[in-house]
């Protein structure tokens, strides 16, 4: 039983408002030619990569390349060519512009 006079109802199926939900590195491979970084997001979004070589402290730096995707699948190989010499250790976060 419907509790009101309404008898129709619109169902709008799209995109939630608000801001977007943070996009998460769902991969982190060592390949031969450096670190493949992999995550998913909406098609017109663009990403900042930024890396440090320490958490304690921390001195993140940012990828001068802004990442896009055709697809929703968006990639990034830290082969140390825009990041400095790749050292033991390396933390990676997501920034968007």
């Amino acid at each position: 039983p419907i509790s009101s006079q309404m008898q129709f109802f619109r169902i709008v199926e799209g995109v939630p408002s608000g801001p977007p939900a943070p996009a998460n590195i769902s991969s982190v491979q060592n390949t031969p030619g450096g670190f493949l970084l992999q995550w998913y997001a909406s098609i017109n979004a663009t990403f900042q990569v930024q890396w440090t070589d320490t958490l304690f402290p921390s001195n993140w730096q940012q990828v001068p390349t802004t990442i896009t995707s055709t697809n929703g699948v968006f990639q990034f190989l830290d082969d140390g060519t825009q990041t400095a010499p790749l050292g033991p250790s390396r933390y990676y976060r997501l920034t968007q512009p």
